[in-house]
């Protein structure tokens, strides 16, 4: 069972479906809810699976519930400040009880709404409207929301992301070159990235500009769009992009059963205290299962399985075995009497993540696919640069994951932003 190391230090309260949950001040919601063993926070609108937390950075719709009558909100990236009032959405019935489930009888590979009943006009516009029901993220919001603040600002340098290569570069052109305005813009509710998650110290970025909670919307003729409290339109004359890349999943049966995450989530949850299970299965290797195996020391059971051996994971509500087959038995009968299953409380994914290109596209770059690195990145010359002013830093050009090639990266592209203003 998931559960907290030690108790909050500044302990407040927030609901869940009606529940209390105890949460530390300023923690994202998701890892309080986990941290009380609640890992099924939703389920899926056509399968009617329960869904929880994967990758808590934002890149999948595990922990999206719904807070203070908004809907569609992504509680990783909300931080708690006591008082919220969460609630399961999409759903029919509860996030225990869908009631939608019982279509799985008639349907048990999923209900095909696009052609089911198509061409019957009645019976078709019944079926649509409940469709579109079912399969959307929540009610409108309770109340109307009123204008937002919006407003204009101009940046010597925009760098977007607060891990180790986005604060790099802001560290080394605040200190080389302290007349320029320098903005870091990150979602996450705290600066740090994939430092947190490795256990590693976060520098101090308080000799720039950081935007935290504040999203990078999109980048429109040179103008790169801030989402946070405000909307900030920013016109740097140089851009760094330090995104990093997108947690992936391996293909295997039961992977996405609550209780899968990936390993720089559980890694991250144990560097804020925070246990995913007593016994854990982890596929793959690499610096972040490394980093939880040692927050973890003596604190749990570890079952390593290599990648590239299949794998099933298995259970209803949540994850509670996985079998891991014989990769030397050829048949499938075979495979499957050669099977050991074990009983688990998560299981944790370490595969190489995919570069998180897209701003970079919309920059202008050129995106390549990279079989090495499971993914598309952009296209970059040996300082960084994809375009003119506009720079990739860290994972995002197919760096890492070793934080001292990040760092070494990271330091070539500020040292060619600081020629760029020379």
């Amino acid at each position: 069972m998931a559960s907290r190391l030690e108790p909050p230090k500044q302990p407040v309260e927030f609901e869940f479906d009606g529940e209390a949950i105890t949460a530390e001040r300023g923690e994202p919601l998701a890892f309080a809810l986990i941290a009380a063993d609640r890992l099924a926070l939703s389920r899926s609108p056509k399968l009617h699976r329960p869904h929880g937390p994967y990758c808590l950075r934002g890149g999948c719709d595990g922990c999206i519930l719904r807070v203070n009558g908004e809907p569609n909100v992504l509680t990783c990236l909300r931080a708690c400040q006591g008082g919220e009032r969460a609630e399961t959405q999409n759903v029919l019935g509860s996030r225990k009880m869908d009631l939608m489930r019982v279509t799985d009888w008639f349907f048990p590979q999923g209900i095909d709404h696009h052609h089911f009943l198509a061409g019957v006009p009645a019976a078709s516009f019944v079926v649509q409207k409940v469709a579109r029901h079912v399969a959307g993220l929540g009610r409108l919001p309770d109340d109307p929301r009123g204008p937002g603040a919006a407003r204009r600002e101009e940046a010597d340098v925009l760098i977007v992301g607060a891990g180790p290569a986005g604060l790099t570069v802001a560290l080394l052109l605040a200190s080389s070159t302290p007349a320029l305005r320098i903005i870091v813009a990150d979602d996450g509710v705290a600066p740090g990235g994939s430092l947190r998650a490795r256990g590693m110290p976060v520098p101090d970025p308080a000799s720039v500009q950081l935007y935290r909670a504040t999203a990078a919307a999109g980048i429109y003729d040179q103008e790169v769009l801030l989402i946070g409290e405000e909307a900030i339109l920013v016109k740097p004359r140089a851009l760094v992009l330090a995104t990093g890349v997108h947690d992936a999943i391996a293909p295997f049966a039961g992977n996405d059963l609550p209780g899968v995450v990936s390993a720089r989530a559980a890694a991250l949850l144990a560097h804020h205290g925070i246990l995913i299970g007593r016994k854990v299965a982890i596929l793959g290797a690499g610096p972040y299962a490394d980093a939880f195996l040692t927050r973890m020391r003596g604190r749990i059971e570890a079952i390593t399985v290599p990648e590239g051996v299949a794998i099933a994971v298995e259970g209803r509500a949540r994850v509670t075995s996985v079998a891991i087959r014989d990769p030397a038995s050829r048949s499938q009968a075979r495979r499957s009497r050669a099977s050991r299953r074990t009983d688990v409380d998560a299981v944790l994914v370490e595969v190489a993540g995919a570069p998180s290109f897209e701003l970079a596209e919309q920059a202008g770059a050129r995106i390549v696919f990279d079989p090495t690195r499971g993914g598309y990145l952009p296209e970059t010359d040996p300082c960084g640069r994809a375009v003119d002013s506009v720079w990739c830093a860290g994972e995002l050009a197919g760096t890492g994951p070793s934080l001292e090639v990040i760092r070494s990266q990271a330091q070539t592209v500020g040292s060619d932003v600081r020629r760029f203003f020379s």
